[in-house]
């Protein structure tokens, strides 16, 4: 991916946008932090002000197409109306070609009780652009009490349209 984001140029490549749903802060600072030493333009939606403000994007950095990577947590995407409004706008809309849900076990182990918003990341296919892929990264499935009901529920918490498994 690293070379598709930042590495490669080209107008294809300048105006994409990949959303990536991650379920902790530290962990997005950290990826963040990685990719831009890498080279890769990264940033975070967030409303925390404990986070380093060098890393969050602001609304005009976004629309101006300044990042590849944007980072956040699926409470931001899905209760946040500033930045639902912001996946809408013509600049990001048409540039985001996909959406990557980060830790994606989350959805099964935490979307009931402590992090509902997980069970409402399939919205987010209304404020994409239409064949913008829809991706669940980082499965673990060996702790879940059946694989096949966790597949169904990922399909869909995430409004996943045929689904592949790899």
């Amino acid at each position: 991916m690293d070379y598709k984001l930042g590495r490669t140029k080209g107008p294809l490549v300048a105006r994409s946008v990949v959303l990536v749903i991650s379920p902790l802060v530290s962990l997005m600072i950290d990826q963040v932090r990685s990719l831009n030493t890498r080279g890769v333009s990264a940033v975070i939606l967030s409303s925390n002000k404990g986070i380093d403000r060098s890393l969050v994007a602001t609304n005009k950095d976004v629309s101006d197409g300044k990042y590849h990577l944007l980072f956040t947590a699926p409470e931001a995407v899905v209760e946040d109306y500033r930045w639902r409004m912001l996946l809408l706008e013509p600049p990001l809309n048409s540039s985001l070609v996909a959406i990557a849900v980060d830790e994606t076990h989350c959805v099964y182990k935490w979307s009931s009780d402590f992090r509902p918003a997980y069970a409402h990341l399939g919205e987010l296919r209304a404020f994409s652009p239409p064949g913008a892929p829809m991706l669940a990264a980082n499965w673990i499935v060996s702790d879940l009490p059946s694989s096949s009901t966790a597949i169904a529920d990922y399909v869909e918490a995430l409004a996943l349209c045929g689904p592949s498994m790899s």
